[in-house]
């Protein structure tokens, strides 16, 4: 795990707030002409395409010395101590010193204490048998000294005054605090194992799992204990929880599946659905959603979710909302990036989208191409988040936009999808009203999300302009089974490719098509994987946990939605529904008329 994927929530969200203020110069919408980027952005987003180790390496020690005032030298910071472990830990004297660094930067209090134990857990893993044990283990021992609840509230409830969030609720506090102990016990439990002192860790590690039994290191650790005592039912228990808690890479799934192999008769046929139901065991839903009230309403809402499989904080915004909302009302599409870590759910779709709205963190999600929420949480504040969400779906998505839409989707025999969206422009006063610019939010509470740059540009705008109106299809997959860094194992309504945007024009009935072809999908994106692993622009070298990239059909349907590009501003949204594949099945559903 890279150093960035390791700070606690809190962290990540000053972090995501840091990098939103940083990239408001760059923020646009797709017929805007691009801004330059400063020169030290230029520099750094240059050094992060750099595969080779050295070469990255030496590029991101010279954008520090170069723009040491950088909003992003933190981040080349971390680079740098992550590139040192992973491809020279025979550097122990430039890898102390980087440790040292990183906990300096990182301030006091709580701020300090969560980067001494990341960079101790990261000095614990690195090479095997760890690296700069001595350095660890001092981190480590003071972070489990000093890390308290009472300071841990305290911290948390000023950071969600600072940053404008919601106070969190109690119990979410004492989940967070909880987690966050436990991964410290976990990291000094592992400098203990890394000196051949399985005692000490195996105490640390029980303490660390009667505060928080899912956290993947935990179990991890406990997992390696127990097959050092060749207690194989032990070891097999903890590394499926480490699994469906976190991530499991190369050698312990292998040896996971070689466990389950030995106590399943030689095979591995109901490894997935006894997983599957393991993970309902340990991950019972936080709260039960009320299905919505139908309203009365001309309107079909779209929702999208910019999300990773490795964010903590999107856990909380990737629950709930589609047991309450019929797929009359609203729509969810969720768009993977690669933040904080590499994502196998990502597309290049997905990152353009994200690009499209100038989105640079995760979770962000944009109700009917407006900001709905910023920020995040854990299982512990799915709910919260799912009230203030509801709250203000409900209070913005159902007025008519003057647009309707009818979408059809069927499947042909030779296993193509075809799409056909009919939409008309119904009342051209609605339409104006709905594209009518908002003034620049300027949140008095805690509650409210303030404009996006992008927002905020067409706000000031004091002349109406002409809209430019533009049908979008995407194909979603609906419940992929993937085991991420966040502990989510079934991912819903994923997309997976999107068609080239429509334009529209404002006669009555306008017929667009589209064709996706999942088998032709299925290979891009495996391809685009396999080459993210090779390079990219933000990781050097990856591997992911897993590249299924196979298109499951029966999961598959279309959404398409008319949007105005000038100002972002989704106007319709219909969802279809594919049948089994037979050459006369087809389904479709109706956007925009009475209900």
């Amino acid at each position: 795990m890279s150093l960035l994927h390791r700070i606690d929530t809190r962290l990540r969200v000053a972090l995501c707030l840091a990098t939103l203020l940083s990239a408001a110069a760059t923020s646009h919408s797709q017929d805007a002409p691009k801004m330059q980027l400063p020169a030290d952005q230029r520099a750094f987003a240059a050094a992060r395409t750099i595969s080779d180790p050295q070469q990255r390496l030496d590029a991101m020690q010279h954008f520090v010395q170069t723009y040491p005032k950088s909003s992003s030298a933190s981040r080349a910071q971390g680079d740098i101590f992550d590139s040192l472990l992973k491809y020279f830990p025979q550097r122990t004297a430039e890898i102390d010193t980087q440790a040292r660094l990183l906990v300096k930067d990182a301030g006091k209090g709580l701020s300090k204490l969560s980067y001494e134990t990341y960079v101790a857990d990261s000095l614990a893993e690195a090479s095997d048998t760890g690296v700069d044990l001595p350095r660890a283990e001092k981190l480590a021992k003071e972070a489990v000294a000093k890390y308290t609840e009472s300071d841990f509230d305290k911290d948390a409830l000023d950071s969600a005054k600072k940053y404008k969030q919601p106070a969190p609720t109690p119990a979410a506090l004492h989940s967070r605090f909880a987690s966050d102990r436990a991964s410290a016990l976990a990291a000094l439990a592992k400098v203990d194992m890394d000196e051949h002192k399985p005692q000490p860790a195996t105490a640390l590690l029980s303490k660390a799992y009667s505060l928080d039994p899912n956290v993947d290191e935990v179990n991890l650790l406990r997992g390696e204990i127990a097959l050092d005592q060749h207690k194989d039912a032990e070891a097999l228990d903890d590394l499926e929880r480490a699994q469906l808690t976190g991530e499991l890479k190369s050698p312990w799934r292998e040896k996971m599946m070689e466990l389950y192999r030995n106590a399943h008769n030689g095979t591995e046929q109901g490894f997935l659905a006894d997983m599957d139901a393991q993970y309902a065991r340990i991950f019972p839903e936080p709260f039960t959603p009320q299905p919505h009230k139908p309203a009365d309403t001309h309107q079909t809402a779209l929702l999208e979710l910019f999300t990773g499989s490795a964010c903590g904080p999107c856990v909380a915004a990737d629950l709930a909302l589609l047991k309450t909302y019929s797929r009359n009302e609203l729509i969810v599409l969720a768009y993977d990036q690669h933040i904080p870590e590499p994502d196998p759910l990502a597309n290049p779709d997905s990152i353009a989208r994200a690009k499209f709205y100038g989105v640079r963190y995760t979770p962000t999600s944009m109700l009917n191409g407006k900001s709905l929420w910023e920020g995040g949480g854990s299982r512990a504040s799915a709910e919260e988040s799912y009230k203030e969400a509801t709250k203000q779906i409900d209070a913005t998505a159902t007025k008519p936009s003057g647009v309707q839409m009818l979408l059809t989707a069927d499947r042909s025999s030779d296993g193509l999808i075809h799409a056909t969206a009919t939409v008309s422009v119904t009342n051209p006063q609605q339409l104006q009203k709905a594209l009518a610019p908002d003034p620049p939010a300027k949140p008095t509470d805690n509650k409210t999300p303030a404009a996006t740059p992008a927002q905020t540009a067409i706000a000031v705008q004091t002349t109406p302009t002409e809209p430019h109106l533009v049908t979008n299809f995407a194909l979603v997959e609906d419940d992929i089974r993937y085991s991420g860094e966040n502990g989510i194992r079934f991912h819903r309504m994923v997309v997976r490719a999107l068609a080239q945007p429509a334009s529209e024009t404002a006669k009555p009935n306008k017929t667009l098509d589209a064709t996706f072809n999942p088998a032709t999908i299925s290979s891009k994106l495996k391809d685009y994987l396999d080459g993210y692993e090779e390079k990219n622009d933000r990781f050097g070298k990856v591997k992911f946990l897993t590249k299924d990239t196979a298109l499951e059909a029966d999961h598959l349907a279309v959404v398409a939605w008319v949007e105005d590009t000038n100002t972002h501003r989704v106007l319709q949204a219909a969802f279809a529904p594919l049948a089994p594949a037979t050459p006369q099945s087809q389904t479709a559903t109706t956007a925009g008329s009475s209900r």
